[in-house]
């Protein structure tokens, strides 16, 4: 038995078939209840307004009242045990609706409840109370209150987020890069607006890249150095993401990403992550730099000579190997489909659009990394 989604368990429900729901996991849209919120307490409030906001800052879901739920050995979460039928007096829709109208905000869109069975004569049967999705621009919905373990009200506001089957607060320094980002965009957004409008995923990619190649060479100071920048572009505009300027975020990912070996050849500056007036992320040095636009365009880019491709220019007769290059940039596009639901990209050699640099006022020498043409020149 069990039910694996939430138009199983309703169609479970419709059709009588209470049983069909036991061995059920509880789910980050499936929360089970043995018994009714008691409105009348203060601390049951609090329990409604939570668990309902929790499931609108995930993806909606439904709260079902009148099955016990137990976490067994070697299981990670609750499932349902037992089916135990309501008394429908027990709940009071109208108070459960008041009480998530005064508890939440912003407002909650589409909430609703329904007893099952539905023929109003059976006095007892299954509750459930139903939160739909909400619009992502509404989102975080925040609890007015926050009890403490005591069961006391200090007066403060929290943000809970269902995850499987429990509910997670927001963490102070996520709210906090949430007010900061507010408080930054009510500065600047009108410029951000500018940059990062609805049009910004459907730009011509090559004129796009020489944009932000130009960027580049002015922040690093490279107007009279060869560099490479090796940029990866989606095809649509991608929706920023919730910790874009987090410190633990992306930002934090751009100020210190990954690397195999930290003092050996990667992408790690050095320097921090500054949000800039079009609200991309830059963090870079006159050597290497990552630069990172709300709508998931990324470059990142290094000297073209011994200061930063030394692994190159240190081996036996690459100094040889070059190739010249006249003014402007150049880009070499090329296409990576890795299976048919992916989108193709304005990508090359697997890695993203690569623009060799540098606008030489006359002809100019660059080594070709050795997956960029072996030394051989073009």
């Amino acid at each position: 038995m069990a039910v694996a989604a939430q138009h199983e368990l309703v169609a479970a429900l419709e059709t009588g078939d209470f049983a069909r729901i036991l061995g059920t996991a509880e789910t980050d849209e499936l929360e089970f209840k043995q018994q009714p919120y008691r409105i009348t307490e203060r601390l049951q409030k609090w329990e409604l307004a939570k668990d309902v906001a929790a499931l609108a800052n995930q993806r909606g879901g439904v709260i079902v009242i009148g099955y016990r739920t137990e976490k067994r050995p070697n299981e990670l979460v609750d499932t349902v045990l037992e089916h135990r039928e309501v008394p429908k007096d027990l709940v009071d829709w109208r108070a459960y609706r008041h009480t998530l109208q005064t508890w939440v905000h912003p407002p909650l869109a589409g909430i609703a409840g329904q007893w099952y069975p539905r023929d109003p004569a059976i006095a007892r049967g299954v509750f459930v109370l139903i939160v739909p999705a909400q619009p992502e621009e509404s989102k975080y919905f925040v609890v007015h209150e926050m009890a403490r373990a005591d069961e006391a009200f200090p007066g403060a506001v929290g943000i809970p987020v269902r995850h499987d089957d429990h509910v997670l607060w927001l963490q102070p320094q996520a709210v906090h890069a949430l007010l900061r980002e507010a408080f930054w965009w009510r500065r600047h957004g009108p410029a951000v607006a500018a940059v990062a409008g609805p049009d910004a995923g459907q730009r011509d990619a090559a004129q796009r890249i020489r944009t932000r190649c130009e960027a580049i060479e002015e922040r690093a100071g490279w107007q009279e150095i060869p560099f490479i920048a090796l940029h990866a572009m989606p095809e649509a505009l991608l929706p920023r993401e919730d910790d874009f300027y987090a410190e633990n975020g992306l930002k934090g990912h751009i100020a210190n990403p990954p690397a195999l070996y930290r003092h050996g050849f990667n992408l790690l500056t050095g320097a921090p992550a500054e949000v800039q007036r079009d609200g991309s992320i830059v963090s870079g040095t006159n050597r290497r730099l990552l630069w990172l636009s709300p709508d998931g365009f990324l470059s990142a880019a290094g000297r073209g000579d011994e200061d930063f491709f030394g692994w190159f220019f240190n081996q036996p007769g690459r100094r040889a190997h070059r190739f010249e290059l006249e003014g402007g940039y150049r880009v070499l596009p090329g296409v990576l489909s890795v299976r048919e639901s992916v989108p193709q990209a304005a990508v090359a050699y697997g890695l993203g659009a690569v623009a060799l640099a540098r606008r030489f006022r006359q002809a100019r020498r660059c080594c070709a990394s050795p997956g960029l043409g072996d030394g051989r020149e073009s």
